[in-house]
């Protein structure tokens, strides 16, 4: 983690920026933490470092880790969130923090592949209402500047976000309920309805080798996104919509097998075991913060149906561009995953 503090927009504040770096470890045998800090510490940086239980998860601990910063009173506290994988370009926390003004409380990078900078991995998190997860980009495009337009966005990944600390411990940190993207997107969308901003920053730049669940959304992924809607939705409407959805999920996937692609199929069924997950309870009644916004306010931030049902009509097609992996074939990980 590296926090920053500075004064805003105000004259001079770029000069007087203060930043501390927390190096978390959460390996099992354990970091030489002096000579991964010694170029931290050369560069004049405070330093220092805590350990971390790997079956704990960053996001549940995230919370006590940030409290742990030093905090200055007239200023304003970032937080730069980096993983052993990232790899940040020289200017991008720069292009981060000259992003977050008023209003604005995250900040995410354009995640790039590192064996290529040319190729998108993603640029925030995209889903429809009803919770269905369309990332755009596709992991695999090549990067010509055409999403670098879209700059408000319903939530980003963790890894290299920029937080106002501030606001994160606000909003209650992550739900560690929802899981990991789970969880992601549903700071961001409580982050909204509290009335801030989520802003992708096209100009602040982070590769990092895909994993196979970027280059094809896994069905773990999917039922979280599911659950994530049904938690921040009406709490008197959340069992309607959630029966609703798991019989338009089964009828989905019933016909996809009719159409013979399994994979798909199997999609479909994550999202009917998301719908119908008892800890989404647990879920819809952590709110976090206070809400100040209409929910129908948000409404641009999300995938319109039509599009969503695009993306799923060139998945059966399979020309569907920029797919690292064939949908029809999603294979025993896939089941694995479903079952688990």
């Amino acid at each position: 983690l590296l926090a920053q503090s500075h004064l805003g927009d105000a004259p001079g504040a770029a000069h007087r920026q203060q930043h501390t770096v927390l190096l978390v470890d959460a390996s099992p045998s354990g970091l030489d933490v002096d000579a991964v800090l010694a170029p931290v510490r050369e560069a004049g940086l405070p330093a220092l470092s805590t350990r971390l239980d790997p079956r704990r998860g960053l996001r549940r601990s995230l919370p006590g880790l940030v409290e742990s910063l030093p905090t200055h009173a007239d200023r304003r506290d970032l937080v730069w969130v980096l993983t052993s994988r990232c790899r940040p370009r020289p200017d991008a926390l720069h292009a981060l923090v000259a992003a977050v003004s008023r209003g604005v409380v995250m900040a995410t990078p354009k995640v790039v592949d590192v064996a290529d900078e040319g190729v998108l991995v993603r640029q925030g998190l995209q889903v429809t209402r009803a919770g269905r997860l369309v990332p755009t980009p596709v992991c695999g495009e090549r990067d010509q500047g055409q999403h670098d337009d879209s700059v408000d966005v319903l939530a980003g990944p963790l890894e290299g976000l920029l937080l106002d600390r501030d606001e994160y411990l606000a909003l209650g940190g992550h739900d560690p309920a929802l899981g990991d993207l789970g969880g992601d997107l549903d700071l961001g969308w409580r982050a909204q309805r509290c009335g801030h901003r989520v802003v992708a920053v096209p100009t602040a730049v982070l590769a990092v080798r895909p994993w196979p669940v970027e280059r094809r959304p896994g069905l773990r992924h999917r039922a979280q996104v599911r659950r994530v809607a049904l938690a921040r939705g009406p709490l008197w409407a959340a069992p309607v919509r959630a029966l609703g959805g798991a019989l338009l999920a089964l009828l989905t996937a019933l016909g996809l097998l009719l159409l013979k692609r399994p994979g798909l199929a199997r999609e479909e069924l994550a999202l009917v075991r998301g719908s119908l997950d008892p800890r989404t309870l647990t879920s819809l009644r952590r709110r976090g913060g206070r809400p100040t916004v209409d929910r129908r306010e948000l409404a641009t931030l999300f995938v319109p149906a039509a599009q969503a049902r695009q993306r799923l009509a060139d998945d059966i097609r399979g020309h569907h561009p920029g797919a690292g992996v064939d949908a029809r074939a999603s294979g025993a990980e896939a089941t694995g995953l479903l079952r688990s």
